[in-house]
């Protein structure tokens, strides 16, 4: 398969992609992109949980030769019974032929198409376990030890990710300080950078 690797090299990039969008929608979410070589083939999967004891989704494309031809088949399937609960193809080709822009627009339209679905299912489902009070703890652990160092991006995206949990007043509180924070530490970089423009990011800031 001397082109399958590049398309499944894609797929997994647009896959991890995925992955972190559904995470900031549902940040309870455990996700994660795996490939698997096949005697016959490829597969690549994005596994999703909404908690450590639900049910997987599993959002899955399968490479496989057939003689001559590679044969490309796309799937969410429900981990625990196999039921299908959307699929793609089969799209079959010649090797050369198979890795085109326009299949490539039919995976992302596939995928974009899922994505909606799937972060509201893992979002509902994970509300309110034990594990998304958990995750919540850690973020807000994370945020306050990284705002603490003066890690002010790690502060913005665990505080981001926590009131995408649990948006009380505090986790806003702390959100709104880390996201003032990395704004003025970027200006200041930015001022070092071009100190032609200092006083335009003066300007910036007073306004």
């Amino acid at each position: 398969m001397s082109r399958s690797p590049e398309l499944v090299t894609w797929l997994c990039a647009r896959l991890e992609d995925l992955v972190a969008r559904v995470q900031a929608a549902a940040p309870a979410a455990i996700v994660n992109v795996e490939t698997h070589p096949r005697d016959d083939g490829m597969m690549t999967v994005a596994s999703s949980l909404a908690t450590p004891e639900s049910d997987s989704l599993d959002l899955g494309f399968r490479l496989v030769r057939e003689g001559d031809v590679l044969r490309l088949n796309a799937s969410l399937t429900l981990g625990s019974t196999g039921e299908v609960l959307a699929e793609l193809g089969p799209i079959v080709a010649p090797e050369a032929e198979l890795d085109t822009p326009a299949l490539r627009e039919q995976l992302l339209a596939f995928i974009a198409a899922r994505e909606p679905d799937l972060a509201a299912r893992l979002h509902a489902e994970a509300r309110g376990s034990e594990h998304e009070a958990e995750l919540l703890d850690r973020l807000r652990e994370q945020g306050a030890r990284a705002q603490a160092r003066g890690e002010f991006e790690e502060a913005r995206h665990a505080y981001r990710m926590a009131t995408m949990l649990g948006c009380d007043e505090a986790d806003l509180a702390h959100l709104v300080r880390v996201e003032a924070e990395s704004l003025r530490e970027h200006l200041r970089r930015l001022a070092e950078r071009f100190p032609t423009r200092r006083d335009a990011i003066a300007r910036v800031v007073v306004e």
